[in-house]
């Protein structure tokens, strides 16, 4: 008798670890249109990089399907800007270190309700990456930077709508 509750106790355990809870500030939303961003930077693109990866984003964390018809959220913003600028040089005057920055805004529409539930206005991220870094953990290339600026403007939008308490 012993051992079966022990397994019971165990079993509930491991089912409850495995439990997530996310609580939306929205339960109606359920599906989203992510427009391509407005590209007013000089860099070529990535209006379009950006938009495959909050896409994929979407995807994978699948709170909020991506549909085009029909939504209950309309997702818009502009990418303003755009930088990869050197921030350090090492002794032998090779570029050590970088930064990419990219300033945006973003509307998150909620088209149940006609209504604007958030905006980011001259919103700012920066990330710094190491060419000639040993180390693995550290950012590479500029195209790792940029991704992970997408991960950071996907993480933000996810706090403002769903993650909100």
């Amino acid at each position: 008798m012993k051992k079966i509750i022990a397994i019971l106790i165990t079993v509930s355990m491991l089912i409850s670890c495995s439990y997530s809870v996310y609580m939306s500030a929205y339960p109606h939303l359920r599906t989203i249109d992510v427009k391509i961003f407005d590209n007013k930077s000089d860099t070529y693109e990535i209006e379009s990089e950006l938009n495959d990866s909050l896409v994929r984003q979407f995807l994978i964390d699948s709170r909020l399907k991506i549909a085009s018809v029909e939504v209950d959220c309309i997702l818009t913003g502009v990418i303003k800007a755009y930088e990869n600028k050197i921030v350090s040089f090492n002794v032998e005057e090779a570029v050590d270190e970088y930064e990419v920055s990219i300033a945006y805004d973003i509307d998150f529409f909620d088209n149940v309700n006609s209504q604007t539930l958030w905006k980011a206005e001259n919103a700012i991220i920066r990330k710094k990456y190491y060419p000639n870094s040993t180390d693995d953990l550290k950012i590479k290339t500029e195209e790792e930077a940029r991704q992970e600026i997408f991960e950071d403007i996907f993480k933000k939008i996810m706090e403002n709508t769903l993650e909100k308490w």
